[in-house]
């Protein structure tokens, strides 16, 4: 049941790292093309995938540190936009999250148990391995909005590695105001 209550806060920290007005710059999104993985930290495998001005972001979550035990599946399907530098902050650029869908998958009985017996969601009955489309669905205080904006930041380091920003109590990236300032270490992801 631990990892249940975790579920809420891991959807948002997936967005909130993983997010980013529509910008103006004529970047197409080719420096992000292709797929970028974090294996296996803090309980969270990530798989990153960009394409056109389409993203895929999946985050396969675990009971154990050593990620062998699985628990559920986040996918976030959104539109992005690369938009201009940062001020301040060197090769770091802004990036624009539209939502277009999310999907939650319980990967084990304890946590499609655990959701069903919580009403994760507003949903009375979750499956095991059974995909489920929670757009639009407020689940632990946290409405999956179709068509909402997050703005964030992101730096690729050699080409081979991508931060995005840090996301704080004023640095939410739920408008241009608060979008991130500063490149998180938390979330790197490595070109595949």
């Amino acid at each position: 049941m631990k990892n249940l209550m975790v579920v809420g806060v891991l959807v948002g920290a997936f967005w909130l790292n993983a997010c980013g007005s529509k910008s103006e710059s004529s970047d197409s999104g080719t420096v992000l093309s292709g797929t970028w993985t974090q294996e296996c930290t803090t309980k969270v495998d990530r798989i990153y995938v960009y394409g056109g001005s389409n993203v895929t972001q999946t985050a396969d979550i675990f009971e154990d540190s050593t990620c062998t035990t699985a628990s559920f599946k986040l996918v976030r399907n959104s539109n992005y936009t690369i938009g201009t530098d940062v001020s301040g902050l060197e090769g770091a650029k802004k990036i624009d999250y539209t939502l277009v869908s999310t999907k939650l998958t319980p990967t084990s009985a304890t946590s499609a148990g655990g959701f069903t017996t919580i009403k994760y969601c507003g949903l009375s009955t979750w499956t095991i391995n059974v995909e489920v489309d929670i757009s639009g669905r407020t689940c632990n205080g946290i409405t999956e909005t179709v068509g909402k904006i997050n703005y964030d930041i992101f730096k690729i380091t050699d080409g081979k590695t991508v931060q995005f920003g840090l996301n704080d109590a004023t640095k939410t990236g739920e408008a241009e105001a608060t979008r991130p300032t500063q490149i998180s270490s938390a979330v790197t992801l490595t070109k595949s």
